[in-house]
């Protein structure tokens, strides 16, 4: 019985801080080549689970930055993000494509989901 107890205590302790995939780090590109998203891990494990940078681009360089925090388990069991400028939590969905490439997708509420594609430098 107490061996039952230990398990479902780890259990509880890794989904509480759970964190993404190192695979997934890395900066996606939308398709117009004028947006991106750059994840990366945190430091510290928290309730968040990594950073998240937005970026929007002209001729390749930023000219206007966002940072924020991604969530593991959000309010709906998705991902999600949050930047600090804003209130407005984005769900958001990592993947890999037939052709192997990874792929965020992003759901703005309101809006089509737009997929970004990791930058291959």
């Amino acid at each position: 019985m107490k061996g039952i107890a230990i398990i479902a205590c780890c259990f509880v302790c890794s989904s509480l801080f759970s964190q993404l995939d190192p695979f997934y780090f890395g900066t996606y590109l939308n398709a117009a080549g004028n947006e991106s998203y750059t994840v990366y891990t945190m430091d510290e494990v928290e309730e968040d689970c990594f950073i998240v940078e937005n970026d929007l681009l002209t001729n390749g360089t930023s000219t206007r930055h966002w940072e924020g925090y991604g969530h593991c388990n959000g309010d709906n069991g998705q991902m999600e993000i949050l930047f600090e400028e804003t209130n407005v939590k984005w769900p958001i969905e990592f993947s890999i494509l037939n052709n192997g490439l990874r792929s965020l997708t992003l759901f703005k509420p309101g809006m089509n989901s737009e997929v970004f594609l990791e930058k291959n430098e």
